[in-house]
């Protein structure tokens, strides 16, 4: 009589009932707890790796910025470079010829007197060779700074390596100048090395 009473008791006032949902609710509680506890350490894991991450990011991209900056003034380089050497370099023939003309030109728009010029090659290592020019000239001091200042702002990129002053022999007015000029040419005279 007792087992039938107990199976007519309802069900929610039976201990056995409170048993699994106890164990269950238990179970949730540490599974919620651990996945919780595991989430939230995640997260501070990928909050300290993003931090880390931002502090290496930065140099890097200082250091992108440096090459894309470096990058740039390279490709200016070789466009002026590539500039000079097609436009403003010569190749030897007829190139001497005509920078020596330039020269003798120069000397005459500044009203210079030019003496007996001598030069000497010198062959470089990028396949153009300079060469350098003594010339004794004589006029007034306007007379020679025209004639420097035409150099410097020649297309033919003319080097004043060196200039020197005496007071000229003829009058008090005309000063002597010995200048020394570069230039530069493409290849050698006549395929061989001038030198």
């Amino acid at each position: 009589m007792k087992d039938v009473r107990s199976g007519l008791v309802p069900f929610w006032r039976q201990r056995r009932f409170y048993l699994p949902i106890l164990v269950g609710v238990a179970a949730n509680t540490l599974v919620y707890l651990a996945l919780t506890y595991r989430l939230e350490t995640k997260q501070e894991r990928l909050s300290s790796q993003h931090t880390t991450l931002t502090e290496e990011v930065v140099p890097k991209q200082q250091t992108l910025a440096a090459l894309e900056s470096e990058s740039k003034r390279l490709s200016r380089n070789e466009e002026t470079v590539s500039q000079f050497w097609n436009e403003v370099v010569q190749p030897w023939e007829p190139g001497l010829t005509e920078a020596w003309a330039e020269l003798n030109q120069l000397a005459q728009d500044s009203g210079l007197k030019m003496g007996r010029y001598s030069f000497r090659y010198e062959p470089l290592d990028v396949g153009l060779t300079r060469v350098n020019a003594s010339m004794p000239l004589e006029g007034t001091y306007f007379d020679l700074a025209g004639f420097v200042n035409r150099l410097e702002t020649s297309p033919r990129f003319f080097l004043v390596r060196q200039i020197s002053l005496d007071r000229g022999r003829r009058g008090e007015s005309k000063i002597d100048l010995n200048c020394d000029v570069s230039f530069f040419l493409r290849g050698a005279v006549n395929g061989r090395d001038p030198s």
